[in-house]
């Protein structure tokens, strides 16, 4: 009788138990397929530089709306990011999230004083990026300030690949309860509906929980904060190395074990935060919003910061 690999069975019904569970949502078929990639950098040498990319600066917060019920009387500032990731052994380039295209990132501007926004096209090429470099595009979720840049990206970004949770997108593009107040607030319908028509073509790639995109880059389904958040684990110079978007939007999350204000499902969350810690250093994972990786890390350029 042949061995069974449990892991790969218990992810197999994983899979299986999770489309499952999918029901009355119109469903997504991504037409691409994907390539194999290995799991091994130190044999590969395929080792990553990681950039955070602020395209708005000194958004003004409460504490609370960041970092679960604390300080409601207590002002924050906040950066919106989208990062880049250069595999240097091959010279490709994979961004994470597209932030916001032209009018939206005013929109989000304009209600903080002294706030700044560049359009993240401006801070890609700003890295020496070129265009045809960008071989993929990873959405970690599908709030406005992470999707709405995807009224662009595909135009901008030709010979990308777009990435994106089953979860996620359901929800945000076919579920009736995004039409729900608590959460309508956060549905961006421009971005959505921009990733929903890519879904007909081959270039967007519908991922159904953990899987490897790239060489020694993989993805890790971690509901929580919204459905099918995902965050992308890689390896650096600093070792393993997690984007973690909005997993927590400050560094305290992964410390004081607290999300941030906008949460889904807390109890998911907890074990989205337990299984990101179990895979990488403290220092080596990065949140969505936080202003100390555009002030305590190295400066490359003006609004752009080397984190590993």
């Amino acid at each position: 009788m042949a061995k069974i690999d449990r892991r790969q069975f218990v992810k197999s019904i994983s899979v299986v138990a999770a489309a499952t569970a999918i029901s009355g949502v119109k469903p997504t078929v991504s037409m691409a397929q994907e390539k194999p990639y290995s799991s091994n950098a130190s044999k590969t040498g395929n080792i990553y530089e990681v950039y955070a990319l602020a395209y708005l600066q000194g958004a003004r917060s409460k504490l609370a709306r960041a970092l679960y019920q604390q300080g409601w009387d207590q002002d924050v500032t906040l950066n919106y990011y989208v990062w880049a990731a250069i595999n240097k052994k091959i010279g490709e380039v994979t961004l994470i999230d597209s932030g916001c295209a032209e009018e939206a990132g005013e929109a989000y501007r304009r209600p903080h004083a002294g706030a700044t926004y560049m359009h993240p096209k401006v801070l890609v090429a700003r890295l020496g990026i070129n265009p045809e470099q960008v071989t993929r595009v990873i959405m970690t979720h599908m709030h406005g300030d992470h999707v709405n840049g995807m009224l662009d990206f595909p135009t901008l970004y030709p010979n990308a690949q777009f990435y994106v949770q089953k979860k996620e997108l359901n929800f945000w593009a076919f579920d009736p309860m995004v039409q729900k107040p608590a959460f309508k607030m956060f549905l961006n319908k421009p971005g959505v509906d921009a990733v929903a028509a890519l879904a007909k073509t081959p270039r967007l790639i519908i991922l159904d929980g953990d899987q490897f995109v790239g060489p020694e880059m993989e993805v890790l389904l971690c509901p929580g904060h919204t459905p099918g958040l995902q965050v992308v684990v890689l390896p650096t110079a600093k070792g393993q190395t997690i984007v973690a978007s909005d997993l927590g939007h400050t560094f305290r999350t992964f410390t004081e074990d607290l999300p941030s204000g906008i949460i889904t499902d807390i109890r998911p969350w907890m074990d989205s935060l337990d299984k990101v810690r179990s895979r990488a250093p403290l220092e080596n994972i990065f949140p969505g919003h936080d202003i100390l990786m555009a002030t305590n890390f190295p400066k490359v350029a003006e609004g752009i910061t080397r984190l590993a």
